[in-house]
């Protein structure tokens, strides 16, 4: 079976929003105050940002990128560029880390930051 560009693009098409339903059901439920603000769209619209950033940085697995998009929520839409939160600058450029182990460095320097 040979499976047309078009079809292929539908698939990641569909994928991608069946992500993007259950990443506005995570956040409306475990970011609840920090979304009240954001209708639908404007929700999805943040997520697609998200999406879009992570992959950016070479983070491709839907678990990774819900975490990207929640340090989104937590430190700003910027908080990869941002100087308040620079700790997560180095991880997200490594060039020798996959987008599993970056998320889980920026993990561990966020316990860092909140807990000494």
């Amino acid at each position: 079976m040979i499976i047309r560009e078009e079809q292929q693009q539908a698939l990641a098409e569909s994928m991608q929003k069946d992500f993007e339903d259950r990443m506005v059901v995570h956040l409306r439920s475990g970011f609840a105050e920090e979304v009240k603000d954001r209708d639908e769209l404007n929700l999805r619209e943040f997520i697609q940002r998200g999406i879009d950033k992570a992959f950016f940085y070479g983070i491709t697995i839907e678990a990774d990128v819900s975490r990207f998009i929640e340090y989104m929520i937590c430190y700003g839409e910027r908080f990869d560029t941002n100087k308040n939160v620079e700790w997560v600058q180095p991880p997200l450029n490594s060039e020798k880390l996959n987008g599993t182990e970056k998320m889980d460095a920026i993990d561990r320097l966020n316990y860092i930051a909140l807990y000494y």
